[in-house]
């Protein structure tokens, strides 16, 4: 990854915010409106921290008693309204929305009055039914602003909760905050697969992310049905909003303004009342304002605390701070931007993570550092060997003769696998070996404009070449040679079809940042139409994808049928002094109305990247999926949604500052990257010859059935002769008659092999058999003393003694006859093999058959 802008920012929401988050949700801070976790409809009554109280909780409906003090009024459609002429009925204000992909990601954005009884008792699961939700506009107005207006129901939907702390079971009142959400996903409703819990960003409470997502101020609106019910006035010694300490005091009936940020808290009624939305923790940190050094020890002092791998990659921070401050303080003393630039440069590549990023005016230090190139690119095969894989007709490399194909053997005198261990890429820093080696064979032949480099390197002949060639200014090889390459930028999100000659359905996904819900919609469809046509597979392209929101668990609901926790979030709490996680996992809930029950092959290279990562993950748990590619992902999974910074000198920086652990507490993915389970070589052949190998393979793979390639436990149990009688004369079907293939009873040629599977749902008794006919008696027994016939099961010869032999008069020919019954088939791929042997040339009557052996194989693939 190059920095922010070649990783698109990365990831972002979902159940976790990978990139700058979006919505918040659940339990590990995560945003948009799609936690995750069950579908079930969360229990109210029961709280999670033993800090809260269970709370009495009231249905939405029917209609509450209604206090003297409110007039129902007497039309089609009752409304509710008080005597008090300043009872609020419009909410008005404004969002600070730095996320520069906010509205590429949300097409659909709107604000909504947003039940808090989740946050009342800690319910990350807390679901807001649609017919409870209350919707507004929501509209930008200059950079970074965006106004709303909620107009207030006169009966609020919601659930009445009692937070009155008097040990009564009082009616209890209804809690709202003013909060941004999308449609990401269907109607314009939220739904459970959208939105849990309570939001944490763009909110009109303001959230503690690093305390459990709190409520620690802002403000909240309250409805009360009568003049009866209280509310807390003050967080209490717990400084916990909702628990038994809290002090509480009377509140009005109808609509009350509560600002949690005055002590006490004070309570208002305003008919147009403003309230502003506060971006909480994906708010940059903005440390712009600062000197080069306030801001390095700013941006140091908190990512040394936060970031989230340092022991996984062995970061000594106090190291890195010894090596780079002097740096900083040197570029302040002579208010040098590039000298700053630099620091900050190689502050982020002394952390081996590939979402660390700088971004921001070089000066030209690229330019001079690696501007110049030969034209060349290379890359190393699976067998060691490095080879030319890219040259430009105009560069220096193909002046001096080299060609695709050749073998690079020496870069400046040293052998080329070794020399590039000594390349620092200038797009680094790498959270993998393998990018890292990938971009160092790509900038090894690059350097400052007018450096010479000695190359020595093998033609076609076997010849070996020697040449010193000089670094011009280009830039063509190094955009043919990037990760990205393939990466179509006008592509849709997503493209898909039907591989009509295989009968397998086709999905790439080029991108997790560009209209979610169109995203979304997309892959159903494509799912639907897989369904529809019955195919025998899928096939999820995501070998060119930069990421965005980590879509992992809402696309692989079509493919499970029961429930299935995947992963948790961790971040880092400044209470606990330790990285924590809390409310239900992530997890993949079955869609209810479409799930493909077919194979699943899932491909991945390093250009699958960050959220990309999520996806092919989180497929790769379920049992049908396969994962195929020439390498890993690109290994990058840390969320860096609060890790975003605004330093001087229009510097923007990125650093992870949350990882995901799988059930077992297993870091993933990141330093690793989605390990293929099939792991396809680089040969010379598929790197020049124009074919998609890893689809070819993919296409392969799922054109066999799902047990192909298993090793069964043993093998069938092969029926006594007698057994096998009264099995063919009960019409067992013999293994031809169950293949895929149409049988085909003609002698082979001598050498050649006839191959048929056979797929089986569930063991199936059947006959494998052998018969060989003449025209009359005498010729048979002759040609029959010169055939040796041998059956083998999963690679045992079957004894003769166990096969029922016969011979007889059939059809007006003479014929012999070896058969054997099996059953009890375990689950695996079984291979049998019939082995017929002419010891010479035959001839029955009206055929001659040369000598030879003949083939014939059956895959029998039981599952």
């Amino acid at each position: 990854m190059i920095n922010l802008t070649q990783i698109a920012l990365s990831k972002l929401f979902t159940i976790r915010l990978f990139a700058l988050i979006l919505f918040s949700s659940i339990a590990s801070g995560c945003i948009l409106p799609a936690s995750s976790t069950s579908s079930n409809q969360a229990n109210p009554d029961v709280t999670t921290d033993s800090e809260l109280t269970e709370r009495n909780i009231v249905t939405t409906s029917p209609t509450p008693p209604i206090d003297q003090a409110i007039v129902i009024e007497s039309t089609a459609t009752p409304t509710i309204t008080t005597k008090n002429s300043n009872e609020p009925v419009t909410i008005v204000g404004n969002a600070k929305i730095t996320f520069p992909l906010f509205e590429n990601y949300l097409v659909e954005p709107y604000v909504m009055l947003e039940d808090e009884a989740g946050f009342v008792n800690r319910d990350f699961d807390f679901i807001i039914p649609p017919q409870d939700q209350v919707l507004g506009p929501l509209t930008p107005r200059g950079e970074n602003t965006w106004d709303y207006v909620l107009h207030l129901p006169s009966l609020p939907p919601g659930i009445l909760v009692d937070v009155d702390n008097n040990s009564q079971n009082d009616t209890g009142v209804r809690i709202f905050a003013v909060a941004v959400q999308a449609n990401t996903i269907g109607d314009p409703f939220l739904g459970s697969d959208e939105f849990r819990g309570w939001s944490t960003v763009w909110t009109s409470a303001r959230i503690d992310s690093e305390n459990r997502d709190e409520i620690v101020g802002g403000k909240l609106i309250v409805w009360s049905p009568d003049n009866k019910q209280s509310f807390p006035s003050d967080f209490g010694s717990d400084k916990l909003l909702f628990t038994n300490d809290d002090p509480t005091k009377n509140i009005e009936a109808g609509y009350t303004i509560v600002n949690l940020d005055s002590n006490p808290f004070t309570f208002t009624k305003e008919r147009i009342s403003e309230i502003i939305l506060y971006e909480g923790d994906v708010e940059i940190n903005d440390l712009s304002d600062l000197s080069y050094t306030e801001a390095f020890n700013a941006l140091w002092s908190k990512a040394s605390i936060e970031y989230p791998f340092t022991q996984l990659k062995s970061v000594d921070w106090q190291n890195i701070y010894d090596r780079f401050a002097p740096q900083v303080t040197k570029a302040e003393a002579s208010s040098d931007p590039q000298a700053w630039y630099l620091a900050m440069r190689n502050f982020a590549w002394s952390i081996p993570d590939g979402h660390i990023g700088l971004g921001g005016d070089d000066g030209g230090l690229f330019q001079k550092e690696a501007g110049g190139g030969a034209g060349l690119g290379m890359t190393e095969l699976s067998d060691g060997r490095v080879l030319v894989n890219y040259v430009d007709t105009s560069g220096t490399a193909a002046k001096a003769g080299i060609k695709l194909g050749d073998e690079i053997i020496s870069y400046n005198n040293i052998p080329i696998r070794q020399a590039i261990q000594s390349i620092t890429p200038l797009n680094g820093p790498f959270s993998t070996d393998h990018v890292l080696k990938l971009e160092q064979y790509r900038y090894i032949s690059r350097g400052k404009v007018g450096d010479s480099a000695d190359i020595e390197w093998k033609d076609s002949t076997g010849i070996v070449n020697q040449a010193t060639i000089i670094l011009r200014s280009e830039r063509n090889s190094l955009a043919a040679t990037s990760l990205y390459a393939d990466f179509d930028r006008n592509a849709p999100p997503i493209e898909y079809e039907i591989i009509d000659d295989y009968d397998i359905g086709y999905i790439r996904i080029w991108s997790l940042s560009d209209d979610l819900n169109l995203t979304f919609r997309l892959f159903r469809r494509a799912v639907q139409l897989f369904n529809d046509n019955d195919t025998t597979g899928v096939i999820i392209d995501l070998r060119h994808n930069l990421g965005g929101s980590p879509m992992g668990t809402s696309l692989a609901s079509f493919f499970t049928q029961t429930e299935i926790e995947v992963m948790r979030g961790y971040y880092y709490s400044d209470k606990l002094k330790l990285f924590d996680t809390y409310g239900p996992p992530d997890s993949i809930e079955p869609d209810k109305n479409l799930f493909y029950e077919g194979r699943v092959a899932i491909l991945v290279g390093p250009a699958c990247a960050s959220a990309c990562e999520n996806v092919a993950w989180v497929f790769s748990q379920l049992p049908q999926v396969t994962v195929l590619g020439h390498y890993p992902s690109n290994g990058i999974m840390g969320e860096v949604g609060r890790g975003q910074y605004k330093l001087p000198g229009d510097l923007s920086f990125q650093i992870p500052t949350g990882m995901d652990q799988d059930m077992e507490n297993n870091i993933i993915v990141e330093g690793t990257g989605v390990v293929p389970d099939i792991l396809i070589p680089i040969t010379e052949a598929n790197i020049f010859e124009n074919r998609d190998i890893v689809l070819e393979e993919a296409i392969d793979l799922l054109s066999k059935p799902l047990v192909a390639g298993i090793i069964p436990s043993s093998s069938p149990r092969l029926l006594a002769p007698s057994l096998t009688l009264t099995a063919a004369k009960g019409n067992t079907p013999i293994l031809e008659e169950l293949a895929n293939e149409t049988p085909n009873y003609e002698m082979p040629e001598p050498g050649q092999k006839r191959v048929y599977s056979i797929p089986m749902d569930n063991s199936t008794e059947s006959i494998w058999w052998y018969s060989w006919c003449a025209t009359n008696k005498n010729i048979a027994y002759k040609n029959w003393s010169n055939i040796t016939v041998n059956f083998y099961l999963n690679d045992e010869l079957v004894s003769k003694n166990e096969l029922y032999q016969t011979d007889g008069q059939a059809n007006q020919e003479y014929c012999f006859y070896e058969l054997v019954g099996l059953t009890d088939w375990p689950r695996g791929e079984h291979v049998l093999h019939t082995k017929v042997s002419f010891d010479q040339e035959i001839n029955d009557g009206s055929t001659v058959y040369p000598i030879g052996l003949r083939e014939f194989e059956y895959h029998v693939y039981v599952n």
